[in-house]
């Protein structure tokens, strides 16, 4: 029963219901140093491509199951959000600058995953309340222009993950909150350091 409860609920949480739910996720918003804000470095232009998808349900007998995660504002649109409010906190735009910067977005969803041994019967009544794999795939490039022409390029790619809950809509819900709060502080602090810094 427990195992039925999972997986009705985590149908509520990919989408596959309507209407997906509203999370908010105003508490882990990144925010730069005091200095970075004040000594803002200069750019023609700012270009976000956004290229990723969803993710996919995937399914197999006794083994692992991944639910894409699909809420309101899906994961991919949270992270194009989440670099144009970034980018803009540390860079001014002046056209008279010869220098642009492109963001591309290929890939940059999530899930959480459900073990094969839900699956086996009796045996996943004991496994319903156990910590789940909750994952964000994270593929981003950036790349420096002058006159039209790449000078430099940046490339971040990593599955970020924590273990939490997944027995309710709610804790999925919850369980979201942390994952999305886990990849601000993983994404943003290592473009802060490795990519502002060096880069500008």
């Amino acid at each position: 029963m427990r195992l039925l409860l999972l997986i009705a609920t985590s149908l509520l949480v990919c989408g596959c219901a309507s209407p997906p739910p509203v999370i908010d996720l105003s508490e882990s918003v990144f925010k730069t140093s005091s200095t970075k804000q004040l000594d803002r470095k200069r750019i023609g232009s700012l270009k976000i491509i956004n290229k990723a998808d969803d993710g996919k349900f995937v399914n197999a007998v006794l083994t692992d199951t991944y639910f894409p995660i699909k809420p309101a504002t899906t994961t991919k649109e949270t992270v194009e959000q989440d670099l144009n409010r970034y980018l803009g906190s540390v860079f001014d735009f002046d056209k008279t600058s010869e220098q642009s910067l492109t963001v591309t977005i290929s890939k940059a969803d999530s899930y959480w995953v459900s073990g094969g041994a839900d699956k086996i019967p009796f045996v996943g009544i004991f496994t319903a309340n156990s910590d789940r794999e909750f994952g964000l795939n994270l593929r981003v490039l950036f790349e420096i222009e002058q006159k039209g022409k790449v000078t430099a390029s940046y490339f971040f790619e990593d599955k970020i993950t924590v273990q939490e809950k997944a027995t309710t809509r709610e804790a999925i819900i919850q369980s979201y909150q942390k994952l999305i709060a886990e990849y601000r502080k993983r994404f943003f602090g290592e473009i802060d350091t490795s990519f502002v810094s060096r880069y500008f």
